[in-house]
């Protein structure tokens, strides 16, 4: 998950619930530049929160198999696709085009 804010964290929420109703083994982590969304990712059910003040973004490319781009902005969204192995969801309310 791209940006764990708000709705990031629900996200976040989300995957970790499946997970457990479902019983299906797969890892979670947030990506993100604040050491407060770090904390909250955690506690929202990620396995591993990834600081991108000290990550280079080039360092992740096609690294994860899903990515959830919850940042609502047009930078975000090209990470998302350099760090996306296989499927890209972009979520976002800010209503701008991510042409």
């Amino acid at each position: 998950v791209l940006g764990p804010r708000r709705l990031g964290s629900l996200v976040l929420a989300a995957l970790s619930a499946y997970r457990t109703s479902s019983k299906t083994n797969f890892h979670i982590t947030a990506i993100t530049r604040h050491d407060h969304l770090i904390t909250l990712s955690k506690k929202m059910g990620a396995d591993v929160a990834l600081d991108l003040r000290v990550t280079s973004i080039d360092t992740l490319k096609s690294q994860f198999d899903i990515v959830y781009d919850t940042t609502s902005t047009p930078s975000g969204f090209l990470s998302a696709i350099e760090i996306s192995k296989r499927e890209l969801h972009l979520k976002t309310t800010n209503g701008q085009t991510m042409g």
